[in-house]
């Protein structure tokens, strides 16, 4: 197995079929990679579509159900079970856009002795200044190790990756000239927007 992709999921209904669909039409060999979907606590039809889309995909597959709201247990809880060579995180509102985006990061991190990919282009609904966001990076596996996520609402994934900077043996390389992710931001209903509601309500009251 060369590659195992995490989604956290957590009432994403509206989107979660466009994810899925963005990895599964992949050209990628189907046997090569698989996909560990984490429903985390949700109460809309996102279960539903996520085992529509995979079930039918051909595409080695599993589903874990947590109830944290949290996005980097969710995370957590993929890393423990994940058999890739390399692993890539997607969050359940998000899409690759690039039909050979599993590809071109492979090849990249296999151009040399790098044990991560960082994209430097990605596009989004409003700009954003995500550099530290974890779908920006493709890992090898090992290099990640016992690193985990914590269980913060917000930004964990930003802890995560400068983690893993910090390590003795990390080697990056950088994929510059072709954007391969949509990253949706802003979205009413995701847990960032939410902690940031209840901070304002808070300071208001």
């Amino acid at each position: 197995m060369i590659l195992s992709i995490i989604i956290p999921i957590y009432n994403v209904e509206q989107y979660i079929d466009k994810c899925l669909q963005s990895l599964i039409r992949q050209h990628y060999d189907k046997s090569e990679y698989e996909i560990i979907a984490v429903l985390d606590a949700c109460t809309d039809c996102s279960e539903e579509i996520a085992k529509f889309n995979l079930e039918s995909s051909g595409i080695a597959h599993t589903i874990l159900y947590i109830d944290c709201r949290s996005a980097g247990i969710s995370r957590n809880a993929g890393l423990e079970i994940a058999r890739g060579k390399y692993i890539y995180f997607v969050d359940g509102d998000d899409y690759l856009i690039d039909l050979l985006a599993l590809k071109r990061m492979t090849e990249a991190m296999e151009s040399g002795e790098y044990n991560a990919v960082y994209m430097s282009k990605f596009e989004s609904d409003q700009k954003a200044f995500d550099d530290d966001a974890i779908w920006r990076y493709f890992y090898k596996r090992d290099t990640i190790g016992e690193t985990r996520f914590t269980d913060a609402r917000i930004n964990e994934d930003w802890e995560f990756t400068r983690t893993i900077k910090l390590k003795r043996e990390y080697k990056e390389t950088k994929i510059y000239n072709v954007a391969l992710y949509h990253y949706t931001f802003p979205r009413a209903g995701s847990l960032t927007e939410q902690y940031r509601s209840e901070r304002l309500n808070k300071q208001i009251s």
